[in-house]
């Protein structure tokens, strides 16, 4: 796993959510994209093209900004979004890293993606109820094939 602890997902975040515009731009791709195909377990386009999957995606991409905007830095509400969704369409027939860990029954990376919004919204008193769900479905569905 490339993280081993939400805290190392929350220091993620404050290092670069502010930094570079490719970074950034990756952070919230992977806040759209990952978790969604994960749960959903589709290709990544799917998050984009489903209006469904798509307005769940905008929303944890909305709270991922007020918590990175409670941090610091200083995201725009109108074009992040965009730039989540044009990777979603860029990348539209990848099978992102969490949906092959779902298929191959291994722990997933939400705790770090979304767990750490989830931590910094806590952390700075920012309410995270998109991406809480979100991460608790996720560790439901883990749940079953790791058996805890």
């Amino acid at each position: 796993m490339l993280y081993q602890s939400l805290s190392s997902g929350a220091e993620l975040w404050r290092r670069y959510a502010s930094s570079s515009a490719s970074i950034r731009y990756k952070l919230l791709a992977n806040v759209a994209i990952n978790g969604m195909s994960a749960l959903l377990e589709t290709k990544n386009g799917f998050v984009d093209a489903n209006p469904y999957a798509h307005e769940a995606a905008r929303m944890l991409v909305e709270e991922a900004i007020v918590v990175a905007n409670a941090c610091g830095c200083t995201l725009e509400h109108d074009a992040e979004p965009a730039h989540a969704f044009e990777v979603a369409r860029m990348t539209d027939k990848t099978i992102s890293s969490m949906v092959q860990d779902v298929t191959h029954h291994k722990e997933t990376e939400i705790r770090i993606i979304t767990g750490a919004v989830c931590r910094l919204g806590w952390a700075h008193h920012v309410p995270t109820l998109c991406n809480d769900l979100l991460l608790q479905l996720v560790l439901a569905k883990q749940s079953i094939y790791l058996g805890r």
